[in-house]
């Protein structure tokens, strides 16, 4: 006769047994989710051209960035390298652009051995997404003659990424500082003539232009960045006047804290020359969001020598 202990040993066993075949079949891991990776490809903007000394928005390097299809992947920043018989200290500045907006902050080297990181604001590609950023440089005025520049991403690892990274590079060449300065445009923002309220077509900032004797010059477009509370939708329909006319493009509304304004078509500057300009929006917030507009950075300001006529 078996007894209830000894039947519950035998019950006990079986389902020992159960769980064991149980597990071999059908065995579970945890944590074992794919990581996902994210394939870039770097390309030298470079093919041995000329630039003069002063020269902005010099597109030095372009990533074209390929994301697998397990999730987002979320792109912190790069490590850039410095090339050439060129002195660092001839390029005031680098940073990076995606789709027209500066995704980071302008940086200079800090030192002789050549290396810059970029931190990006808030970057991410979506799952089986592409994107491209083009690392641009500001070149000093006095940058020496015939020096030689160009930047690189020196592999994977120079690339923070919230997964796994492969980098395929490819380099054509360096720009070379030949030539006289390309001359400056100046911008500077002025408050606007009235306290700032709620509706439409409000003068919210002004820009007074001043271009230098060296060009004459041709400015492409303006970002302003407000270090105001003021963001996205509680400035809408915002363009830039001169003498009452219009200038720029629209914008729909602000792009987080930035307003990047195109000049459509470009604003012809005669050197020597100072201009006025008039900001106006749709202003949708109350006086607890506030607007303080600046020029962040010198590579905000798109504009380049009008050939020919110096």
């Amino acid at each position: 006769m078996i007894t209830m202990h000894a039947k519950a040993g035998i019950l006990l066993l079986m389902r020992l047994h159960n769980a064991f075949v149980l597990a071999l079949l059908f065995p579970v891991f945890v944590g074992a989710q794919a990581p996902g990776s994210l394939s870039v490809e770097a390309r030298s903007s470079a093919s041995s051209v000329s630039i003069p000394p002063g020269a902005q928005r010099v597109a030095m390097l372009t990533l074209t960035l390929s994301a697998a299809c397990d999730g987002d992947v979320l792109v912190n920043g790069l490590t850039l390298i410095h090339k050439g018989m060129g002195a660092v200290s001839d390029i005031t500045g680098v940073y990076a652009e995606s789709e027209g907006r500066r995704i980071s902050r302008v940086r200079s080297f800090s030192s002789r051995e050549g290396v810059l990181c970029l931190d990006f604001r808030s970057f991410s590609i979506p799952a089986c997404g592409q994107a491209e950023i083009v690392v641009r440089a500001n070149f000093s005025a006095s940058a020496a003659a015939a020096g030689e520049h160009d930047l690189i991403v020196a592999g994977a690892g120079d690339i923070d990424a919230s997964v796994p990274v492969t980098v395929r590079t490819s380099s054509s060449g360096v720009y070379r500082t030949v030539g006289p300065t390309r001359g400056t445009v100046t911008v500077t923002v002025l408050s606007p003539l009235n306290r700032v309220s709620y509706g439409d077509h409000r003068m919210i900032g002004r820009l007074r232009i001043t271009v230098d004797g060296v060009a004459d010059q041709e400015l492409s477009g303006i970002t302003l960045t407000n270090r105001g509370s003021a963001s996205d939708t509680n400035l809408q329909n915002i363009t830039a006047e001169l003498r009452g006319q219009s200038v720029s493009r629209a914008l729909t509304s602000m792009d987080g804290d930035l307003l990047p304004l195109v000049f459509d078509p470009p604003l012809i500057l005669t050197r020597g020359g100072t201009w006025l300009i008039d900001l106006r929006a749709n202003v949708r917030s109350g006086i607890r969001k506030t607007i303080s507009l600046t020029v962040e950075e010198s590579g905000d300001v798109s504009a380049q020598p009008v050939i020919g006529r110096r």
